[in-house]
């Protein structure tokens, strides 16, 4: 060991197995780099939730071909940031063609001999937080050449759906 210290040529192998072993250390380095990573999840909300109420009709009963009933709904928006509300729509319950009460079928009333005629606000229209829109739904029992008395003393009910 003493003489390859001493001559050139020993340096120089000193050196080159030096270089050679640093060299490897820095390629096994790279290739062994520290790091790490993690996945987690953001949360989207659900679109408006809002709250739909459709009040008692205000109106004589319904007989054939006399009287409107007017039924007022109201559609508030229950979250904290405005919503924009796209549509509303109103249905008769019905089960088979015969209107529901109480969400039952009313045997042998049918839906056909009524009429809804809603009155929309405008569209869309954005709703501030936990504000509400109010408008009607107009609902009316007109005159059939057949015999109505299926109906008579029914309650039939109006839904009002919103989006």
């Amino acid at each position: 060991m003493k003489k390859l210290l001493h001559s050139k040529r020993g340096i120089a192998a000193i050196a080159l197995t030096g270089a050679i072993a640093l060299g490897a250390g820095g390629i096994a380095g790279a290739l062994f780099t520290g790091g790490n990573s993690a996945t987690g999840q953001g949360s989207v909300g659900n679109g408006a939730i809002w709250n739909v109420s459709v009040g008692v009709p205000t109106g004589a009963p319904l007989l054939p071909g006399v009287g409107t009933q007017t039924l007022t709904y109201t559609i508030k928006n229950t979250t904290n940031t405005a919503q924009t509300l796209h549509s509303v729509t109103s249905a008769l319950g019905n089960s088979g063609g015969n209107i529901t009460q109480g969400g039952v079928a009313a045997p042998g009333c049918l839906t056909i001999w009524f009429n809804l005629v809603p009155k929309t606000p405008a569209l869309p229209q954005t709703v501030a937080p936990h504000a509400t829109v109010t408008d009607t739904v107009a609902l009316s029992m007109p005159a059939s050449s057949v015999d109505q008395d299926a109906c008579q003393g029914t309650t039939p009910d109006v839904s009002v759906s919103v989006s």
